[in-house]
């Protein structure tokens, strides 16, 4: 292939491929006019930014223009509740955060920082 085509040809179709790849795995069409969006943070209501259309990124679905926030507010909405849900959180449980909570209720000789006065048991008066 490289002696009908030339190495630079090649090597510009892979990269092509690979760059198209890579949109469409991190896009979206717009479900008016499908130009590919893409979402690195913020909520899940997005606007296009050729035809300014609403829509959502969970369900791709096109919103009401005068009330797009709707779509998240009602109950039979599959997207309800849902205007912050970050894909990477869909699977993660509520309260993951809490593996990085360091637990120094049972005994202060773990943690190099405790001050005896900041106990909550500690009385002043108690000998």
């Amino acid at each position: 292939m490289e002696k009908t085509f030339g190495k630079k040809q090649l090597e510009m179709i892979v990269q092509t491929v690979l760059s198209e790849k890579w949109v469409s795995s991190r896009s979206k069409p717009c479900p008016h006019c499908g130009v590919r969006i893409e979402k690195f943070e913020g909520c899940n209501k997005v606007t296009c930014f050729k035809c300014n259309t609403y829509f959502c990124w969970i369900c791709s679905s096109q919103l009401n223009q005068g009330n797009p926030y709707l779509h998240f507010n009602d109950p039979t909405s599959k997207c309800y509740d849902n205007l912050f849900l970050n894909e990477d959180q869909e699977d993660e449980p509520e309260d993951s955060d809490d593996e990085d909570w360091i637990d120094y209720s049972e005994e202060s000789g773990d943690d190099p920082d405790f001050d005896p006065d900041l106990d909550p048991d500690f009385d002043p008066n108690e000998d």
